[in-house]
């Protein structure tokens, strides 16, 4: 089973500009997607308060969200989780 994660952020929520945070995503080397929510669309129909957030995503569901900044170690274990709670 595959797992998918997406990594969702606002330019216009954050005050920043796409242009840097696309330098953000170099600069920390984010190799896995990220969506740009321009208009803060996205973010206003999920209720979403806090950014950036990441979701894992397995067969077009979202499995679980992780608000905020996470690191690497928490996207592995939060995916095994998921994997162990079957």
């Amino acid at each position: 089973m595959c797992y998918k994660i997406l990594y969702i952020v606002s330019p216009k929520l954050e005050r920043k500009s796409t242009k840097t945070i696309k330098k953000i995503i170099k600069k920390k080397e984010i190799n896995f997607p990220v969506l740009m929510d321009e208009t803060g669309e996205f973010f206003s129909k999920f209720e979403i308060i806090s950014y950036p957030n990441t979701f894992i995503v397995k067969e077009s569901k979202i499995k679980l969200v992780i608000p905020g900044a996470t690191t690497y170690e928490k996207l592995t274990d939060s995916v095994e989780k998921i994997k162990n709670s079957k």
